[in-house]
């Protein structure tokens, strides 16, 4: 009798333990990654490259750090897919990976370029959106951004 409470003890601090720590994972990593982004905040037009630029401010509200992965701009008309372009800082190249310090307000400012020949096709987007993959694990940032035209 004695051995099979022991056991049973045995088993239950067991199973909480391990309960513990899967609880303790999820409420670590759950949080959202708050956004404030702010377009158009800059420009350059003629030539044969028209750019144009945006302000981001990030907070991970996360108990751990995560970066943000591919970050782009999205142009969509309809709900569908026109083009991607990906989005640099200026002296650095591609914007990505974005570090985000847990519980950190990150500023970046980004600006993404679009040849003349396809200036047509992006200003005929309908919604334009930053778009970025949080790494570990998460679901995919968009938040909107003013059409190409408006400034």
């Amino acid at each position: 009798m004695v051995e099979v409470l022991g056991m049973t003890a045995g088993v239950f601090a067991v199973v909480g333990l391990v309960a513990g720590l899967g609880v303790e994972y999820l409420l670590r990593r759950w949080g959202a990654v708050r956004r404030e982004i702010q377009s158009w905040v800059g420009s350059s037009r003629g030539g044969l490259v028209e750019s144009r630029g945006f302000e981001a401010t990030f907070f991970n509200d996360k108990d751990v750090n995560i970066s943000l992965w591919n970050p782009k701009v999205e142009f969509r008309k309809d709900g569908r897919l026109l083009d991607t372009v990906d989005a640099a800082i200026r002296g650095r190249g591609p914007a990505g990976p974005i570090d985000l310090p847990s519980r950190t307000s990150v500023e970046v400012t980004m600006y993404v370029e679009a040849e003349r020949g396809s200036l047509e096709l992006l200003r005929s987007a309908d919604q334009v959106l930053f778009v970025a993959s949080p790494v570990p694990r998460g679901k995919k940032l968009e938040e909107p951004l003013k059409l190409w035209d408006d400034e």
